[in-house]
């Protein structure tokens, strides 16, 4: 099953994994954030990703030169409207 065409409802954390087995790096659909950004810097990334070919923010995850190399995960960030957290 491909992450891009999942619906984040469906996603599950092993749907997560295979990014860090697949040693996915950052690219045009795909960005990784190891700390929930600002809201003006989600809004701003979020609306250039949708106005290109749709995309995925992995915030909580880490990254070296764009190749995610851990996923921890990240904790409550107060302040965001609407949060959609993959179960365990």
């Amino acid at each position: 099953m491909s992450i891009y065409t999942t619906p984040i409802s469906k996603l599950a954390r092993s749907d997560l994994d295979e990014l860090l087995t697949d040693s996915a790096v950052e690219n045009l659909r795909l960005e990784f954030k190891s700390e929930v950004p600002k809201q003006g810097e989600t809004l701003k990334k979020l609306s250039s990703f949708e106005n290109t070919a749709g995309c995925l923010l992995v915030v909580g995850a880490e990254a070296v030169d764009g190749k995610i190399t851990w996923l921890p995960g990240f904790p409550f960030e107060p302040g965001y409207k609407q949060r959609s957290q993959v179960p365990a």
